[in-house]
């Protein structure tokens, strides 16, 4: 998660403990931050955009995407948008229905929130064509940066035996012996197993070619161990500085010819150790959308616009972080004292909205003790 996010889920928890009664603590919205990470969970069951085999979406994912639809269009002086947000999530769920990946789902989703708040109506095309088309967009970038490969179940099968023999043997030609098969087949075989997914971040090193001038390729772990013979680390976690080493010499020696040097492939490091990202992922995007959009509607049900400033300026509720009293009377034009007690008196407010909301209706409820921890 990237730190803009966690940054604005930390400031939005600070408000929150600043109005925690003796009931516990319970979200800011009746659809709760635990549900908004449940709608991003990585889990295919808990993510769905149909409820069911007929074709019933999902009723809360479309009301808070509807929700957060308004309001962004109106923060930015755009007409109400005259599509229904259950046909978007049907689009979406048409687009990837035979793609078993939480993340391209997640992708689609993204990419539906974007044109709900960006398009303008047009004569040409529709609003519909140009969701359609952004859609298509983002699922083609997802695919170039990783194009799965469906391998078959045999292969798959193969080479996990493989490995499991190779725990035992030590030995890739000994595991190829015992699986009844030459040894350029079964790397053939992880080769193929190892495209059908991503490579893992964990599992990924870079090698060193030196008879390549010095190129650098990125493999999997696994599959170089299983090419060159070698074992690099016994399954057992490796330290960054075990896996750089100076390149080694090998003699080796060719028939009718001298002996000859070669220099070997040297492991550079994990890629993980590379290559950072501080990208958003899906995850966190629409995540922060809801918490921000949650967030906003809870202020404006019970405060005015002064003391909506008031509160985000002194909580950092946005890109900017917390600021003291001096710096917000000067934003509003009041002096510092006043600024205290307005954010007193929202506080208050707050509190009050709060109790009233939530704690009153859920406090008789058997389960609130423990949904509300």
């Amino acid at each position: 998660m990237r730190a803009s996010t966690r940054i604005h889920i930390a400031s939005a928890t600070v408000l929150l403990l600043s109005l925690q009664t003796g009931f516990g603590f319970i979200p800011f919205d009746s659809t709760s931050v635990s549900s908004s990470r449940r709608m991003v969970a990585s889990e295919r069951s808990e993510f769905n955009i149909l409820e069911d085999k007929f074709g019933h979406v999902n009723r809360e994912l479309a009301e808070r995407i509807w929700t957060w639809e308004q309001e962004r269009r109106q923060e930015r002086n755009l007409p109400k948008l005259e599509y229904s947000v259950r046909a978007g999530l049907r689009l979406v769920e048409d687009m990837v229905q035979d793609i078993d990946d939480v993340d391209m789902i997640q992708e689609g989703l993204t990419a539906l929130l974007d044109a709900m708040s960006d398009y303008r109506s047009q004569p040409d095309h529709d609003f519909e064509t140009y969701a359609k088309k952004r859609i298509q967009e983002r699922l083609a970038e997802y695919r170039n940066e990783d194009r799965p490969v469906k391998v078959p179940a045999a292969i798959s099968e193969v080479v996990e035996r493989a490995r499991v023999l190779h725990t035992k043997y030590r030995s890739w030609s000994r595991v190829a012996r015992e699986l009844d098969m030459p040894l350029e087949r079964l790397q053939q075989y992880a080769q193929l197993a190892n495209r059908k997914t991503l490579l893992s971040m964990e599992r990924t090193v870079e090698v060193r070619k030196p008879w390549l001038d010095d190129r650098v390729q990125t493999v999997d772990q696994d599959v170089w161990e299983l090419q060159s013979g070698k074992l690099l680390d016994n399954g057992e976690k490796v330290q960054k500085d075990e896996l750089v080493e100076d390149y080694l010499d090998e003699t080796i020696n060719t028939e009718g010819d001298d002996d000859s040097y070669i220099q070997q492939e040297q492991i550079a490091g994990r890629l993980q150790d590379v290559i950072p990202s501080d990208d958003p992922s899906p995850d966190d995007i629409i995540l922060q959308e809801l918490i921000e959009s949650d967030l906003q509607s809870f202020l404006r049900s019970a405060l005015n616009e002064q003391e909506i400033t008031v509160i985000r300026s002194a909580y950092g509720l946005g890109d900017t972080p917390p600021q003291s009293a001096q710096a917000i009377a000067k934003k509003i034009q009041v002096k510092p004292s006043e600024v205290r007690v307005i954010l007193e008196t929202s506080l208050k407010k707050l509190r009050e909205s709060y109790v009233q909301r939530f704690v009153q209706d859920d406090e008789d409820d058997e389960d609130f003790i423990i949904e509300s921890v």
